[in-house]
């Protein structure tokens, strides 16, 4: 069997980042929206900034497991099939922020919510990893984490028209479903991942190794960092 050359592999490089940057992307900005809805939420359920810390060290604390229990679930069940799984359960739990009717709720949908998306950073890396020549891995390891302030930018694009024009908090996150919706197609549709989910070893290990690095950032971030650029 002909090894493919290395411009093939450059493009089977770049269509792998160009997806997953995408995804990494979209689950960032459905995770950020919370932050512009701080205001309201705190007007509305009468509460104060630390309850609003108090939610969000909950979720912090959700995700550093989720991130571990992601890369057991595709080591076991496959990337592809664990990351729709995941994908399409972010967006859901998302668009139900905006049908929180206490606190509590509130903290539930937000905590499984920012867990299962949090879930999607070590699959997303290991995919990048595996499928970038080892000469340029770092660079496209880089550019695949651009999705975190790429995600915030397309939610500040968003959430102020959004809010202006309906009045409220909650319409927000309406627009999570069309995005969960999206993220499942793209992941469906994309002959790279199949190619890359036969692939067995160094894939595997990738996969936990990442979690586990996961996890640790998960827990030293900072835990206003979701409501920073609402409430200052």
């Amino acid at each position: 069997m002909k090894a493919p050359t290395w411009r093939a592999a450059a493009a089977s490089s770049t269509g792998v980042l160009l997806v997953m940057l995408l995804i990494w992307t979209i689950s960032n900005l459905d995770q950020s929206l919370f932050g512009y809805a701080v205001p309201g939420i705190l007007q509305e359920f009468a509460i104060g900034l630390e309850a609003i810390g108090g939610i969000l060290s909950l979720a912090f604390l959700t995700a550093s497991a989720c991130v571990v229990l992601a890369g057991l679930a595709a080591d076991r069940y496959g990337r592809r099939r664990t990351l729709v799984v995941l994908l399409v359960g972010s967006a859901f739990f998302v668009g139900l922020h905006g049908y929180a009717h206490s606190v509590l709720t509130l903290t539930l949908y937000r905590s499984l919510a920012f867990g299962l998306a949090a879930g999607v950073a070590p699959i997303t890396a290991a995919y990048v990893a595996e499928a970038a020549p080892a000469r340029h891995r770092g660079m496209l390891m880089g550019v695949l984490q651009c999705g975190y302030p790429l995600g915030w930018f397309f939610a500040a694009v968003l959430a102020a028209p959004l809010m202006q024009s309906t009045g409220g908090w909650r319409s927000i996150f309406l627009i999570d479903g069309a995005l969960g919706t999206a993220d499942r197609l793209v992941v469906a549709r994309e002959s790279a991942l199949c190619r890359l989910d036969g692939s067995s070893g160094s894939g595997s290990s990738g996969i936990a190794t990442a979690a586990l690095g996961c996890a640790v950032c998960t827990r030293v971030s900072p835990p206003f960092s979701g409501v920073h650029g609402a409430v200052l």
